[in-house]
């Protein structure tokens, strides 16, 4: 893992069409399933390799399934299908993290269930929060 000195950023993992699956803190596009980059376009741009991390593609392409049902096909997706889903993309966050420097945070939008899930070994918690409701979780970084 590259370590540079840089400030806190966090990194949003949400996936959305066209392979789109990363954003910066500005909304823009920096990655999807195979690689990320932070800094996007300046002198200190870092390129991710997502390769290691496996079922990232699975996961990305169960959301197109599941958000053209919702959207679409007007079609009900099950709960237990989008907690599964959610938990999956959870794991998959802690996963990325694992590749990132330590001033990198991941927030994994569920975009299925609304939930947002902060990922962040400088602060050794998870925050899942709807709304105004908030559950933290501690991690074993």
């Amino acid at each position: 893992m590259q370590q540079v000195a840089m400030n806190r950023y966090t990194l949003t993992l949400k996936p959305d069409w066209g392979d789109a699956l990363f954003w910066d803190e500005d909304g823009n596009l920096v990655g999807h399933c195979s690689e990320l980059y932070l800094y996007y376009e300046e002198p200190n741009e870092i390129r991710i390799d997502l390769s290691p991390i496996a079922g990232l593609k699975e996961w990305y392409y169960d959301w197109c399934k599941y958000d053209d049902d919702l959207w679409f096909r007007h079609k009900g997706v099950d709960k237990e299908m989008i907690n599964n889903w959610c938990k999956q993309g959870i794991a998959l966050s802690k996963e990325v993290k694992k590749l990132l420097p330590d001033n990198v945070d991941v927030e994994f939008v569920c975009s299925l269930s609304g939930e947002k899930f902060l990922i962040g070994n400088y602060r050794d918690l998870t925050i899942r929060h709807r709304s105004l409701f908030v559950v933290v979780i501690v991690l074993g970084f």
